[in-house]
């Protein structure tokens, strides 16, 4: 008897949308293999948080579908998604003073199911992921007295926690200063690779997509320009066609990427 092909987290089939009368994506198809770390690339405006808004089920193609875990995004009940799709938002602003232990135990599946409070499982859990992102010992501090970075970690926690196939995290460093977008690579990096957690990120830092991730999707006018290893995707002429600017793209004697800007083409 022949096995059953293995079903990937994220497959994209020929998506269009549009948003008064002005197309943002057209003829998006991709597939995300369980097990890697993706970065969805691409300049402001290029559409990368309408696609996720699209994986999320918060909008509706024009056509074309999204399968998340085999199923279809458009009729799987909405309380069913977060057991096949977490997401980290570029900021996270809880309406009452949760600690980040709080903040974990909400990305339990299904909540906590107990009416008198989380159980010994639940909190061990919670625990094992607040370790893993590196806020072990802060588990009492309210959300709110974070500095950004730990702001960021405690998200990234709470969609640990959740225990999706997929995580998807929109631009997870834009606002965070060296020293805490290190800190959350690094994060991302170890839980892709100790724990297998499939990662789908977005950004637009032309850096941290080369350092990071095992494949780049380069998102521009519209559509998919490249997609591949960093070293094929992140061509001289897909980042000038991508950004609009003069480019030159270098690599260190370690294999690091470096993207020289020249200036901007005229009009």
């Amino acid at each position: 008897m022949v096995g059953m092909a293995p079903v990937n987290p994220l497959s994209i089939n020929n998506l269009d949308f549009s948003y008064n009368a002005r197309k943002l994506l057209g003829g998006i198809s991709l597939e995300i293999d369980a097990g890697s770390l993706t970065a969805l690339l691409g300049p402001n405006g290029a559409g990368k948080t309408t696609l996720f808004r699209l994986c999320l089920g918060d909008i509706k193609p024009e056509s074309g579908e999204v399968l998340l875990s085999g199923r279809s995004v458009a009729s799987t009940p909405v309380h069913q998604l977060p057991s096949l799709v977490s997401f980290v938002p570029q900021s996270t602003a809880p309406v009452f003073p949760l600690t980040v232990l709080d903040m974990t135990l909400l990305g339990l599946k299904g909540g906590i199911k107990s009416f008198g409070g989380p159980s010994g499982e639940e909190l061990e859990r919670a625990r094992e992921a607040i370790r893993l992102s590196g806020l072990e010992g802060m588990e009492h501090r309210v959300f709110g007295t974070l500095s950004g970075g730990e702001k960021q970690l405690a998200a990234l926690t709470r969609a640990l926690v959740q225990d999706a196939p997929l995580m998807l995290l929109d631009e997870p460093t834009a606002a965070l200063d060296i020293g805490h977008e290190t800190r959350v690579e690094e994060m991302l990096g170890r839980l892709n690779r100790e724990k297998q957690v499939t990662i789908l990120l977005s950004t637009h830092s032309i850096p941290l997509a080369a350092r990071l991730a095992d494949r780049v999707i380069v998102l521009a006018g519209g559509g998919i320009i490249a997609d591949g290893p960093p070293n094929d995707a992140l061509s001289t002429e897909t980042i000038e066609q991508a950004f609009g600017v003069r480019a030159r793209v270098s690599y260190d004697e370690h294999g690091q990427l470096n993207v020289h800007a020249a200036g901007v083409f005229d009009d």
